[in-house]
Order: structure tokens, then C-alpha cells, then sequence
């Protein structure tokens, strides 16, 4: 799927996203309260695409670009954060991520954690002090939630 993350993260149809390409093929899906509990920590009930916007552009300045791009390389956005406007202060909600998601809740959220990338992505959650690797490890891990969701409803 064309912006593969990207449209995972904002989880809107091809009509819903004007501004973005979404493969025809995407179905959003309701979102789950732990995604929900994150966006709410950026003050949103759902992101918005400039907060799209500037969680991949973070997440392509660094050597995360490789998760971003695992399951299909073809990126249609700039990936240069020059080109994106800034109003969101991502370190902001780092804190307030820290407090509410429980550990259950990261256990959901980052599924199997003895396997890679997972085990990658959630090192880097817990661990890393830099901004860029730290929401990376949870936008990406977010993200994989969102598929592992879709294809759980998609087999019902």
C-alpha cells in the first residue's frame, strides 16, 4: 500500500484525505481506545494531518526511515520537514504518554515484544531519550496496531 504508515496513522479513506494519497483499497477502521488515548495526548480525538504530517517527517530524518518504509517503499509526501508547518510541540506529549499508557496497555500496543521490529520499536519507547526515537518507537508501534487491528476485523 502506497504511504503505508502514514495512512495507517491517519486512518481516513482516499475521501476523507484530500491532501494525501490513500490507496483506493483502505478501509478506515473504528479506532481502538489505546490509539484514541494517544492522540488525545497530542489534544485530538483523531490526528490531524498536520500532526501527520510532522510525526513522518520526525520519523524520516532519522534511521527510522527503514520501519516507515518496510512493507512498501513508495512514498507520495515530501519527506523534508522544511516543507511541513510546525504547530504541534510532539515533546509535549511525551509526558503525559508516560502517565496514561499502562503497561498492559503497551503490551497490546507492541504486540510480541521477543521479535523484531517490535522489540526494536518498543526499546525505543522505553528507553531512548532523544524525541525522534522515542514517539518514532510508538508512532511505529501504533501503526502495526492498526493493521494487526484491521486484519483482525477484516477476518470476522
Amino acid at each position: 500500500m502506497i504511504n503505508h504508515t502514514q495512512t495507517l496513522l491517519q486512518n481516513k479513506s482516499q475521501y476523507e484525505s484530500p491532501n494525501a494519497y490513500v490507496d483506493p483499497d483502505f478501509t478506515p477502521i473504528p479506532v481502538p481506545d489505546i490509539v484514541e488515548l494517544i492522540w488525545a495526548a497530542f489534544g485530538d480525538s483523531s490526528p490531524s494531518d498536520n500532526l501527520i504530517s510532522q510525526i513522518m517527517h520526525m520519523l524520516h530524518a532519522t534511521e527510522l526511515d527503514e520501519h516507515v518504509r518496510r512493507k512498501d517503499k513508495r512514498i507520495t509526501y515530501p519527506t523534508h520537514f522544511a516543507e511541513t508547518v510546525v504547530s504541534y510541540n510532539l515533546a509535549e506529549a511525551i509526558p503525559t504518554l508516560q502517565m496514561v499508557l499502562t503497561e498492559d496497555q503497551e503490551t497490546i500496543l507492541f504486540g510480541d515484544c521477543t521479535k523484531e521490529p517490535n522489540k526494536t520499536w518498543y526499546n525505543l519507547w522505553k528507553r531512548h531519550e532523544q524525541l525522534p526515537y522515542k514517539l518514532g518507537g510508538l508512532m511505529l508501534a501504533v501503526a502495526d496496531y492498526m493493521e494487526r487491528s484491521q486484519e483482525c476485523l477484516t477476518h470476522q
